[in-house]
């Protein structure tokens, strides 16, 4: 990360899935990180990039509601869980996602807990996919601006 974005510790500086983004997401990600640890969570990445293959076992499994890798594929996504939690329905981790929706809402990062509610979270009146986070960018914004050539 260049100078003045944001500082983070050490793991999470040299956290390969951080390296698998797109420079200008990675700097708002790093920035919902240090967010995160700031206030005393484990953030991780739990997956960046994704092959079109793992994302159909995603939805094969119920994980996704697309087909499509889209945003995983394109460096423009990744899901951000605490270590020591992971997807675990825990009132620690409803805190975390709670905590994970507010960086992103600071630093211009979508966040899946804003979609259609989901009865595994509606306890804490969260989306279906609250550790998902990508770029507001819409899908022909993308192509715009990376050129058709970078879409796998």
């Amino acid at each position: 990360m260049s100078s003045g974005d944001a500082v983070l510790p050490g793991e999470l500086a040299s956290d390969p899935e951080l390296r698998e983004l797109r420079p200008h997401f990675r700097d708002k990600i790093g920035h919902v990180l240090a967010d995160l640890a700031d206030q005393g969570f484990q953030p991780r990445i739990s997956n960046a990039h994704r092959t079109q293959a793992q994302q159909l076992e995603k939805f094969r499994k119920g994980y996704s509601k697309s087909k499509k890798v889209r945003h995983h594929n394109w460096g423009l996504a990744c899901d951000i869980i605490d270590r020591r939690w992971g997807w675990k329905y825990t009132d620690d981790c409803g805190a975390f996602f709670w905590a994970l929706r507010e960086a992103c809402d600071r630093h211009g990062v979508a966040n899946g807990s804003y979609y259609k509610k989901s009865n595994r979270w509606k306890e804490w009146n969260m989306g279906w996919d609250p550790a998902h986070c990508w770029d507001h960018l819409a899908e022909r914004e993308m192509m715009e601006t990376y050129g058709p050539e970078q879409w796998g």
